[in-house]
């Protein structure tokens, strides 16, 4: 590690020497950076007397796809072990006039990472290691290819966490920050702005060191991969906590009437609506020394419905969440099948109503099903002093959307909260930081196995999600990046007006560090013709 770090230094101390004027931060590296990976393969040769791998594993052709199957890709992958062997891959790319994307885990609903058919892909998951931990200033810094869970396991052992999380933990850190990823809480804002420091490797040959007195440092935290490429990533930590979860079923009149006080009282708010009835799941979270407690067991309510619709030979399944997923592939787009087994969802809720204690990271963490279709968009609703009701008023309209069409909507309808962000690329920028932010997704679920079926419910998704573009203007809605699909005209003109500063500010500075534009992205691609246009 020690003559790592010296052959790091010295090629460091080479580069500056050619650093051209411009962004703070910037080290040039270039064909110094070769060298410095040619000295570590001779370093690791001496120490084991063997011929050392080289240090990027290239030309493999591989089928990615993300974890929902619906958006797939052949293309060429290398995975660089090291920052100099990623920025050898990234000038030669330059160089050659050859376009790459960064991919990650594969959980985007829409794929937001894969490269075109037949382009490049880079993975940075041999990059993947915890490289500093601070526990005073509660910090840690990790290559930009190690999973938040892994990050979180770490800190655990160490008796810290994270500040905020997703319903799931499996994303590679780049990703999970680049997309702006969202847990939930009014006070808590998009993940991104966990990040202290960053180092931003460039198909200009740079690398850019950069913390929040850099002026590339907003844009650095969320550009979808095109600024450059996300190498290490130091995250702002907190002490390790409990959380006391509330679960409990009410009346639509009661949650509405509720909710303002609510988000004030709780760190973490959660709603689950359920279209085609007058109730919902309402799901709140706070910091507690209270023991560690499960929640309340219950069996599902869905065995009734199971027993008379299951064919010979089905297996029963073993939880709600997969009760749902085979009663819904019985009649996926019949309005008063989903209805039904909706609510069989909603007693399920009821009779699992009531509190648990556990690690921070296990309650805010869920079981999101299997494939899907998700949309979910992002909206100010003012400040917890005044709010505009914006979110009320999107979650009436949705489930009287549902109704009104009978679209078969299956629950739950998902609402979120976080708070505002300094990055100009997240749904949650403001300049205001005590601006609420709601977050409101619409599901369909797909069967794994038959395509025919799933083409099926894809149009039906399309069409619920054309449905609900109204009311997306009125609460001047935005995409989630993760979640919005190349040929949804509507969503990607929502996402150039709210960001076009931002998105003009990007293609100033990628004028800088990817002038041969290696690392275009074809959803942003899209978005420049429309707002051009």
């Amino acid at each position: 590690e020690r003559a790592t770090e010296e052959i790091m230094t010295q090629s460091v101390r080479r580069g500056l020497a050619y650093a051209a004027a411009g962004f703070g931060g910037c080290v040039m590296v270039g064909s110094v950076g070769t060298a410095a990976a040619q000295q570590l393969r001779e370093l690791r040769q001496q120490e084991t007397g063997a011929a050392a791998a080289p240090t990027i594993i290239m030309r493999e052709k591989e089928m990615l796809q993300n974890y929902s199957e619906t958006h797939r890709v052949e293309a060429v992958v290398h995975r660089p072990e090291d920052e100099a062997a990623l920025l050898a891959l990234l000038g030669g790319a330059a160089q050659e006039g050859r376009k790459l994307r960064v991919v990650g885990s594969g959980l985007s609903p829409n794929g937001v990472a894969l490269p075109k058919d037949g382009a490049e892909a880079v993975s940075l998951a041999n990059m993947d290691s915890v490289l500093h931990f601070d526990k005073d200033a509660m910090e840690i810094t990790v290559e930009a290819g190690c999973t938040v869970r892994a990050v979180q396991e770490y800190l655990s052992d160490r008796g810290l966490t994270l500040e905020n999380f997703c319903s799931i933990s499996d994303q590679e850190v780049a990703g999970w920050t680049q997309v702006a990823a969202h847990g939930t809480g009014a006070t808590l804002p998009t993940v991104e702005e966990q990040i202290t420091k960053l180092r931003l490797a460039a198909p200009n040959g740079a690398v850019y060191s950069l913390t929040s007195e850099s002026p590339l440092f907003g844009l650095a935290k969320a550009s979808l991969g095109t600024l450059g490429v996300l190498t290490q990533v130091t995250l702002r930590c907190k002490a390790q906590h409990k959380l006391k979860e509330t679960s409990v079923v009410e009346p639509l009149e009661t949650v509405f009437a509720k909710h303002l006080d609510r988000l004030r009282d709780h760190l973490h708010v959660k709603y689950l609506l359920v279209p085609g009835h007058e109730e919902a799941m309402v799901v709140t979270a706070d910091p507690t020394d209270a023991p560690l407690h499960a929640a309340p067991a219950a069996e599902p309510a869905h065995k009734e419905l199971w027993e008379r619709l299951k064919s010979p030979g089905d297996a029963d399944p073993v939880d709600a969440v997969q009760y749902r997923e085979a009663l819904l592939d019985r009649r996926p787009l019949e309005y008063e099948n989903v209805k039904e087994v909706n609510a069989a969802d909603l007693e399920s809720w009821r009779a699992a109503q009531g509190t648990r204690v556990g690690a921070s990271s296990d309650v805010l963490g869920f079981n999101c099903g299997g494939h899907q279709w998700v949309y979910e968009v992002a909206f100010p609703v003012g400040t917890l002093e005044r709010t505009n009701g914006n979110d009320v008023a999107y979650m009436k309209n949705v489930l009287e959307t549902v109704q009104k069409h009978k679209i078969a909507a299956p629950a739950p309808i998902e609402v979120r909260f976080c708070g505002a962000s300094t990055s100009p690329l997240s749904a949650a920028y403001s300049t205001n930081l005590k601006d609420v932010f709601c977050w409101i997704g619409i599901i369909m679920y797909l069967p794994p196995h038959d395509p025919a079926r799933r083409r099926e419910i894809t149009a039906a998704f399309e069409q619920y999600k054309t449905l609900t573009e109204p009311l997306q203007a009125a609460a001047s809605a935005t995409p989630h990046w993760a979640k919005v699909e190349l040929h949804d005209t509507a969503a990607l003109k929502a996402l150039g007006v709210k960001h076009r500063d931002g998105l003009a500010a990007l293609r100033a500075a990628r004028r800088e560090t990817d002038p041969y534009n290696v690392l275009s992205s074809p959803l942003l691609e899209e978005i420049y013709k429309l707002m051009e246009a």
